[in-house]
């Protein structure tokens, strides 16, 4: 997976991020997917031709289940870290692959940071979302059809 210079610290083990973060009990990613991704320069892509060299620009958004929590909310790709995730943005890349199936190329850039806390079960979680504009390979079929595969236990 290829990683934009200025991310790299998001690649620090996690342990070692976390202990930034001592006030976070919650670690979570989000991952923003366009298609075609978005470009600061005009450029050719798949889904462009002579009549329509601009082609529309789509964001991958995601239903809730709704037997999950937050049921049938929109949300981008994304969830909490776990123990056994070596960084943040192999968090990132191992939400969006068992959400979608679909594997991250590239992180492109930083799109937000949220913070917030509640109660859950009689104690406070204080949680951390870092969400990033990413990549994805293999995300077209031959008909030029998003190849998504959802997890049904979280997504509908």
């Amino acid at each position: 997976m290829e990683i934009s210079h200025h991310l790299h610290p998001y690649t620090l083990p996690l342990p070692t991020f976390t202990a930034h973060h001592p006030d976070c009990t919650t670690f979570i990613v989000g991952a923003y997917i366009f298609t075609p991704p978005p470009s600061p320069s005009p450029s050719t892509t798949p889904s462009s031709s002579p009549t329509n060299p601009h082609p529309q620009i789509q964001t991958l958004l995601l239903l809730r289940s709704p037997t999950d929590s937050y049921p049938l909310h929109w949300e981008t790709p994304g969830g909490s870290s776990d123990p056994t995730d070596t960084t943040l943005l192999a968090s990132l890349a191992r939400e969006v692959y068992e959400e979608t199936g679909l594997t991250v190329t590239k992180v492109v850039e930083l799109v937000a940071v949220d913070a917030w806390s509640r109660m859950k079960a009689g104690r406070e979680v204080r949680a951390m979302k870092w969400s990033f504009l990413v990549e994805v390979g293999d995300a077209l079929d031959g008909e030029g059809e998003r190849r998504i595969k959802l997890a049904p236990e979280e997504h509908c």
